[in-house]
């Protein structure tokens, strides 16, 4: 292997700078880019409007903040809001929480889905695992992983892949 790629922002993070891998390591928001740029994945844009969360570990932690937005842009409208890239409010069910009593998370993550609602969107995307549990227990709206709008949206000679509706 020359590539290692997580969707996990905190496993992205630590692989990066706690292992010494003589491998690439890259988050899934930088590798799909990279496969569309190569003509391995096509995708059919379409007409849904789309509020992106940045991770805390991804985006304050990591600066990646603009490739998930751009790969969305690819195939959607994003909709911009006040708290996003590096001042994005805190989804509240990072591991680095734990130590946050279990009322303080709810309200941490009801209101963070709130303000990802507010512009009537119609999804949420995030490209963490935990971000997308925790905003998908309190919000209107589906909440995807960015992969997951992707994979959806692949256009294939047989027919388009569908991604289970989950909540």
């Amino acid at each position: 292997a020359k590539t290692l790629v997580t969707s996990c922002p905190i496993c992205y993070k630590s692989f990066r700078e706690d292992y010494d891998l003589n491998l690439k390591i890259m988050h899934h928001s930088e590798f799909i880019p990279d496969l569309i740029s190569k003509k391995k994945l096509d995708i059919a844009f379409t007409d849904y409007k789309i509020v992106y969360h940045d991770p805390c570990e991804l985006g304050r932690g990591s600066g990646i903040c603009d490739q998930p937005r751009e790969l969305l842009k690819a195939f959607t409208e994003v909709l911009s809001i006040d708290n996003e890239k590096t001042d994005s409010l805190c989804c509240g069910g990072s591991l680095g929480n734990l130590s946050i009593d279990p009322e303080e998370r709810i309200r941490i993550q009801k209101a963070t889905t709130g303000v990802l609602n507010t512009p009537d969107p119609d999804y949420i995307a995030t490209s963490c695992p935990l971000c997308r549990k925790s905003i998908g227990q309190y919000s209107e709206k589906p909440v995807r992983d960015i992969a997951e709008l992707v994979a959806s949206n692949l256009v294939s000679d047989r027919t388009s892949i569908k991604v289970k509706n989950q909540a």
